[in-house]
């Protein structure tokens, strides 16, 4: 989309419409591929002996029955509340700041969220076109 002059890193209009309209279907396909991954079943491996074998969630929830040990590591809460200053939005709506959120949704009152990639480029495009006719008219 850089490319074809669709978007425009530098413009904070472009970077919040494109987290608004692409976020959720991300999230989604990230979710189903977490979902496929940890209920395949790991074989036995002929060249490292020391590959548990198993499904990845039940390896993990409880490694010592897999031979094998747990990876979980404390978090510092001083790097925690580091990240917290650094990024202070707990919750953003679709991966968006919230005024952002509260603009899309005036552009256009009926909007539906993109189930697809194919959707998300199509709404992307939608709002990008009324904030350049909006622009213009300035």
């Amino acid at each position: 989309m850089t490319q074809d002059a669709l978007f425009n890193e530098t413009d904070i209009f472009h970077r919040e419409c494109l987290r608004f309209c692409f976020m959720d279907v991300i999230q989604a396909e990230l979710n189903r591929i977490r979902h496929d991954w940890n209920r395949h079943n790991i074989n036995k491996s002929r060249k490292n002996e020391h590959v548990p074998t198993g499904r990845p969630h039940m390896i993990y929830s409880d490694p010592e029955r897999y031979n094998t040990r747990s990876y979980h590591r404390n978090i510092n809460q001083v790097d925690i509340n580091f990240l917290k200053q650094q990024f202070p939005f707990e919750f953003m709506e679709h991966g968006t700041l919230p005024d952002f959120v509260n603009l899309f949704h005036q552009m256009k009152p009926r909007l539906r969220m993109p189930r697809n990639a194919t959707e998300g480029k199509a709404l992307y495009l939608e709002l990008l076109q009324l904030y350049n006719r909006y622009k213009d008219n300035l």
